[in-house]
């Protein structure tokens, strides 16, 4: 199956293929996170989130990106993977947390 199909299996609610989105997109999900963190890195900012929080808040875009895919626009739903990232991982990079310094 492949990922138009899942989300709209997921959209009528089909629980069981919730994880294989994330199977079909994980790598591209990694890849675009190591990519801003990166990017992020090499400034001079002086708070850069873990890679991990931008892939943890990718998987949480992937079924954004699920919540708003539909077949009528003619747009593959990684197109939408991608928008959703974007927004996700800049709000990652706004983010700040409290850490103690040891």
């Amino acid at each position: 199956m492949n990922n138009e199909e899942l989300a709209i299996e997921i959209q009528n609610g089909n629980k069981s293929a919730c994880a294989k989105p994330w199977e079909q997109v994980k790598h591209f999900i990694k890849k675009s996170a190591f990519g801003y963190y990166n990017a992020l890195r090499s400034s001079d900012r002086e708070y850069v989130p873990d890679e991990d929080d931008f892939i943890s808040d990718g998987y949480i875009a992937m079924f954004e990106a699920v919540k708003y895919y539909t077949l009528d626009n003619g747009y593959r739903y990684i197109t939408y993977v991608n928008k959703t990232l974007k927004k996700a991982f800049a709000a990652v990079a706004g983010r700040r947390t409290l850490r103690t310094q040891n």
